[in-house]
């Protein structure tokens, strides 16, 4: 019986430990090697069976005799007035919105819409501004029947009126066209005959242009440095279709001004946190210079670059900053952002070659129907030609959080629980909803005030530790001990409630709180000797898992909807296990 025992034990402290590691593990090796597939590779470009059909047009925007009126400070002042499928309208002191409506298709053309957003030119002037008039030239020659028999959707073109951040005039465009999702918002409705398709995909594209077109002979010092970042995170882990990231990425890459023989300081990223990916770039280059790539250091060096980027990518839909479609995303609409940025000497015009691959995204989504579309839109991106599937990093995301399960109900299998205090398990629950309640009433008492909120988390700690202690201040010591033990099992049951149901669809958000959390959750065993080197230690790492210093503000900007209602109330629980 003893024998048994003591390999329940083994079998326990095993399945405690193990899981969490291999889950890290197998979480480090998504840049190289897809395990579900069997493949030592991260998968690449995702096209399903009802793939988007990538065609390049023949239209170049540089080839066009257009013209456009010698000062155009509106969208609508450098459009023709003359053309019967081109619609320009100015929605209040908001935006302009163009529309283009093809005359005949595959399609209805009044079923689906694709939609552009680019923010306003610099002085006002889309004539004097190489993207915007370029632009302007390229939506003239779009709507001509003649040149584009493919055009099978309806097309918009939104910009601000002034310069306004584009999240707000994607959002000023989704409440005109479809309605406010605020009662009584009191923004006014675009016209009927302009709002009859349903919007499909929104493209949101910024390019800051700081380019030198020149054919003479250029040295290393002013090659052209192109920086093009992919982003398709929204808020609460919301993504689009991969197959537009797919389109948009694999359009992209093929640009000349992408190419690493002629422009090797570009860069090329699914994320927004350029000047972080640079230096880690920078840093692996001091570690590994000019390392060939099948050299093991090379490798070496090829996996951090693309788990660096990897966690980026996660970090950004954990934590922002979101990129300006979001609002789209949340509406439903699959959207992506594309932040374009030369500077340097180039063969060829990099802002016109731009607005040649956004023609072949429209040409590209001309061709979906929607209604036959397949959707996958759960995933990580190393980079925008590489990407994680879900149940890739879901798996190792629920191993990491099995010790919380196997600390629970390990507990009864080997005898360290033999019944479940209700009473010590519903003072648990109380205390969980008290440190709610009182985070509840702070974002509405101080919201978006860090400081402040820090003050509210002490009132918070202060009034669980109040509650725990008066309910042990009426036991004894063998039924306090108990009680602990109870409540690190209501602890891990909390915290598997809270974590697994969020790793379904948003894994990057709980990871790293997982990661901290877990091990001081699920791997002591409670009560510890009071005064021990291992408590001491557990308490400092409680402190410096405390919300102010880990996560506000060097991990999310403000108190988040998770921070409050997930983490802190689990760091509670925690404080009263190493303070019983």
């Amino acid at each position: 019986m003893a024998e048994d025992e003591g390999r329940k034990k083994r079998l326990f402290r095993i399945l405690l430990v193990f899981p969490y590691f291999i889950g890290i593990l197998w979480t480090c090796l998504h840049p190289i090697a897809s395990i579900l597939t069997g493949e030592l590779k991260c998968r690449g470009w995702f096209l399903d069976e009802n793939a988007i059909e990538i065609r390049f047009s023949n239209q170049r925007p540089e080839g066009r005799e257009i013209s456009l009126p010698g000062k155009s400070t509106k969208l609508c002042d450098a459009l023709p007035t003359n053309l019967t499928n081109l619609v320009c309208y100015t929605h209040g002191d908001s935006f302009e919105l163009m529309m283009i409506q093809p005359k005949s298709g595959a399609i209805d053309p009044t079923d689906e819409a694709v939609v552009l957003v680019v923010p306003s030119p610099n002085r006002s002037d889309w004539s004097r501004s190489n993207f915007h008039s370029n632009l302007a030239k390229s939506m003239i020659g779009l709507a001509d029947p003649s040149a584009t028999p493919w055009l099978a959707k309806t097309l918009f073109l939104v910009s601000p009126i002034i310069d306004a951040p584009l999240e707000d005039t994607v959002s000023q465009f989704l409440d005109a066209y479809l309605g406010s999702k605020v009662v009584g918002s009191g923004t006014a409705p675009i016209p009927p005959k302009l709002s009859k398709a349903i919007l499909r995909n929104l493209v949101v594209i910024e390019v800051e242009d700081k380019s030198v077109v020149s054919r003479a002979r250029r040295n290393s010092n002013d090659k052209g440095k192109t920086d093009i970042s992919v982003l398709p995170q929204g808020k609460r882990g919301t993504l689009p279709n991969m197959d537009l990231v797919t389109l948009v990425g694999m359009l992209f890459q093929k640009a000349s001004f992408l190419s690493p023989q002629n422009y090797p300081q570009s860069t090329f990223l699914a994320h927004g946190y350029r000047e972080q990916s640079n230096k880690a770039k920078t840093f692996l280059s001091s570690i590994a210079p000019q390392e060939s790539s099948s050299s093991p250091k090379g490798k070496i060096k090829a996996w951090a670059k693309d788990m660096s980027n990897l966690a980026l990518f996660a970090y950004t839909m954990a934590a922002g900053p979101y990129p300006p479609h979001w609002p789209a995303l949340d509406r439903g609409i699959d959207s992506v952002s594309i932040q374009a940025k030369f500077q340097g000497s180039y063969w060829r015009d990099p802002t016109v070659e731009t607005i040649q691959i956004l023609e072949n995204v429209i040409h590209a989504l001309s061709n979906l129907h929607e209604r036959l579309h397949h959707s996958f839109v759960l995933y990580l991106l190393p980079s925008p030609d590489k990407f994680v599937s879900h149940m890739e990093y879901f798996l190792p995301t629920v191993l990491v959080l099995l010790p919380l399960a196997v600390r629970a109900f390990g507990m009864i299998a080997i005898g360290d629980i033999e019944l479940l205090h209700l009473t010590t398990i519903g003072t648990s629950v109380m205390i969980t909803l008290i440190s709610m309640a009182l985070m509840l009433v702070s974002s509405v008492a101080v919201p978006n005030n860090n400081t402040q909120t820090h003050t509210w988390m002490l009132l918070v700690y202060s009034a669980a530790l109040f509650v725990w202690k008066k309910r042990q201040s009426s036991s004894s010591l063998l039924e306090g001990e108990k009680q602990l033990k109870n409540l690190q099992f209501a602890a891990c049951a909390t915290a598997a409630y809270v974590f697994v149901p969020i790793a379904f669809a948003h894994a990057a958000l709980v990871y790293v709180p997982a990661l901290v959390l877990i091990p001081l959750l699920a791997f002591p065993g409670y009560p510890m000797t009071k005064g021990s080197m291992a408590k001491m230690l557990l308490i400092g790492l409680w402190i410096l898992a405390a919300p102010p210093v880990l996560l506000v503000p060097r991990f999310f900007d403000s108190y988040t909807t998770f921070v409050r209602y997930g983490y802190i109330p689990l760091h509670v629980q925690l404080m009263l296990l190493l303070l019983g």
